[in-house]
């Protein structure tokens, strides 16, 4: 397999930069799915549809977006939909570290999704 990749031109290396990257991307996109399925859990979804939408989001979403942003010619249209949470988490999480802007977007959206938990769950009762 590593020489495979080398042929296609993919140098193999494993440096701190990307290690750290790896990691904070593993993290952010965990804890995000995560918390929108509990956010969906807390609403009143039930488990299965919760599970049917996380997968639709993780395996589909994205595969629309990149075809919506192929055929559109807005910069801002096509800079909104590189940057939405759900389209880069499954493409990039994996493969190198995201941008500034979008560990910002994800750092944001998991601050959202918190609040929205905490939110919910106060007025549940035990």
């Amino acid at each position: 397999m590593l020489l495979v990749t080398d042929q296609l031109g993919v140098p193999g290396e494993l440096e701190a930069s990307f290690l750290l990257g790896f990691s904070a991307n593993i993290f952010l996109l965990v804890l995000t799915f995560f918390l929108f399925g509990y956010v969906l859990l807390l609403y009143g979804i039930r488990s299965g549809a919760v599970y049917g939408i996380l997968t639709a989001l993780l395996l589909f979403v994205h595969n629309i977006l990149a075809n919506v942003l192929e055929s559109i010619n807005n910069g801002l249209l096509s800079s909104f939909i590189e940057h939405f949470p759900f389209y880069f988490y499954p493409v990039m999480v994996g493969s190198n570290p995201l941008s500034p802007l979008q560990y910002a977007i994800g750092c944001l959206t998991l601050i959202v999704l918190f609040m929205v938990v905490l939110k919910k769950s106060e007025k549940m009762e035990v």
